[in-house]
């Protein structure tokens, strides 16, 4: 993998540009010679490591985001509160790579800023970076996408790639240290009936497919995924007595001035159980249930633990 940069501290950000909905990052123009005669993009065949890849970077600080015969791209983020800054790292694996360009399809719920653009070519062996500033604005589900596009000298076909990017919701979340009783009041106060779309509750029940869960496997997911992945705070002298369940909240941060003139966080809270052997298709599994404020927050984070859980 390329060389990670220096830590960097999401402080201070300048402001998204006017339209920062959508983003280009890199390039000046159009591609440099004749126009391209083809397009090549991402085959069937990636799909199974990409995914691999988005999830390990979802939990994890660095990695591979994408890589194939003819390029590596290298990936970085680091949060704080509702800011973020995010490093991509292009290394041309064989031919010069010529006028790379990076789109970042729109996503209002997310403001860009570009502060180090692609150049206008790669040399073959060598690596660029990329980096922009991310700002969450509302709460949302899924993952924006940047497609990736160039040519490679010598050739007349387009380079052209869609990359999911992790910046997930759980990115912009910070944890939340409760009690047993407040834990439990919180709970019961977001089961209440509501008309949210999405609803307020998020629940799924799924197989593990690594194997059986026992407690040494919930420990690990406590410790590895919940906590220090998703960044959530665990519930003091709740769950010490039930080693089949973890419990934790946390709170998502965004840079949208509500009513009262503070900066809109939405709360959420999490319950894993194990589900016993003989269930979930004989080998057991989990049942996840997502309780937040905001209905997205619940559905975002339900799918995020589910895809490292499954």
């Amino acid at each position: 993998p390329p060389p990670p940069p220096p830590p960097v501290v999401p402080t201070g950000l300048s402001p998204p540009p006017p339209h920062s909905s959508v983003g280009l990052l890199g390039g000046a123009g159009g591609l440099a010679g004749a126009a391209p005669t083809g397009v090549v993009g991402i085959g069937p065949e990636s799909h199974g490591a990409m995914r691999k890849w988005f999830n390990d970077l979802v939990i994890g600080q660095q990695g591979v985001l994408f890589e194939n015969a003819t390029v590596q791209v290298g990936y970085r983020h680091a949060y704080q509160q509702h800011q973020g800054r995010v490093a991509l790292y292009l290394k041309s694996k064989g031919g010069r790579l010529v006028e790379p360009r990076a789109e970042l399809l729109e996503a209002p719920h997310l403001a860009w800023t570009t502060t180090q653009p692609l150049p206008q070519a790669v040399e073959p062996g060598t690596t660029a970076t990329f980096m922009v500033n991310v700002e969450c604005l509302a709460p949302y589900e899924g993952a924006p996408e940047c497609v990736l596009s160039f040519t490679v000298a010598g050739g007349n076909t387009l380079h052209r790639y869609g990359l999911r990017l992790p910046v997930v919701a759980a990115c912009f979340v910070e944890p939340v240290l409760l009690g047993a009783q407040d834990f439990l009041s919180r709970w019961a106060a977001l089961g209440a009936p509501s008309a949210d779309d999405p609803p307020k509750q998020q629940q799924a029940l799924f197989a593990r497919s690594a194997g059986p869960v026992d407690s040494s496997v919930m420990q690990d997911v406590k410790a590895r995924v919940l906590l220090r992945g998703l960044k959530l705070g665990p519930t003091n002298g709740l769950d010490e007595s039930n080693p089949s369940q973890v419990t934790c909240a946390g709170t998502l941060r965004t840079g949208t001035l509500g009513p009262s003139g503070q900066r809109v966080s939405v709360g959420l809270l999490v319950k894993l159980d194990a589900e016993p052997a003989g269930g979930q298709g004989g080998q057991g599994g989990f049942k996840l249930t997502v309780r937040a404020v905001h209905g997205k927050v619940a559905l975002a984070f339900k799918n995020v633990i589910q895809a490292q859980l499954a």
